[in-house]
């Protein structure tokens, strides 16, 4: 009984020293995560996702200005740090709004001069789960991404089949903010092995369909790169109106 209620007060000094800024609620957020793992015997502390972490309250409101810095010390981090190409990083970085806004959240100097530092400063001694706001990137909402995170993968680096598949997504033509969709209806065709996903795109775009058709209908259903495609079977009207219910179908869903 005595373990819980010491671990209750830990909190409440929290909150009080963080309202008091006198310590950053993160850092003594690490501290009673440390003593509840201890509790529990274990290391993994939380099935919650990085951003969702306690964070410090805004006093102000967050002014365009600083979520532009804390865009680009992410961007930094991405590209420079994590080696993640410039478009790759870029995307990231100006696509996942909720996820900037929680490294905002949890440093303690919010002046614009001083986000950049701060922030890069928070890298260096905070691992980010990286796939928090890549996936938020491709169209993700962030109460959606929390049943899409493993603990044994936190960088992009970790699931490099997963990261080439999305590249020939992106590629092939498909924009990044549809492929959100795609991971989260038929998250299959991103552990396809090397060429695999291709050569699909590339089968239905030879069933004598446009590149431009071919992208609407994958996006609004993505269950088609599920599996095999036999020409022999869907040609001639048949084929025809089955496509055509197929982008109506997508125009639909997107209305």
């Amino acid at each position: 009984m005595m373990f819980p209620r010491f671990l209750k007060n830990i909190e409440r000094i929290a909150q009080f020293n963080a309202h008091k800024n006198q310590v950053s609620w993160s850092k003594l957020y690490n501290v009673y995560s440390t003593v509840r793992c201890y509790q529990n015997g274990r290391f993994v502390c939380s099935s919650r996702h990085w951003s969702q972490s306690p964070t410090r309250v805004f006093g102000n409101r967050v002014s365009k200005a600083m979520k532009n810095e804390a865009q680009k010390a992410l961007f930094d981090y991405l590209h420079h740090t994590r080696t993640l190409s410039f478009v790759d990083a870029e995307h990231i970085s100006k696509n996942s709004p909720s996820f900037v806004l929680s490294l905002l959240s949890k440093i303690d100097d919010t002046r614009k001069e001083d986000i950049s530092r701060s922030l890069a400063k928070f890298f260096r001694y905070n691992p980010i789960n990286e796939f928090e706001p890549f996936l938020e990137s491709l169209g993700l909402r962030p109460s959606e991404i929390s049943r899409f995170l493993q603990r044994d993968l936190v960088l992009l680096s970790d699931d490099g089949v997963m990261f080439v598949n999305f590249h020939v997504l992106c590629y092939y033509g498909i924009p990044r903010g549809k492929i959100g969709r795609m991971y989260k209806e038929a998250r299959e065709i991103f552990g396809y092995e090397n060429g695999v996903l291709a050569s699909k795109l590339e089968a239905y775009e030879s069933l004598v369909l446009s590149k431009t058709t071919v992208i609407k209908v994958v996006t609004c259903c993505p269950l088609l790169l599920v599996g095999g495609i036999d020409g022999k079977h869907i040609t001639g009207a048949g084929f025809l109106r089955q496509w055509s219910f197929l982008i109506r179908l997508g125009l639909k869903r997107k209305s």
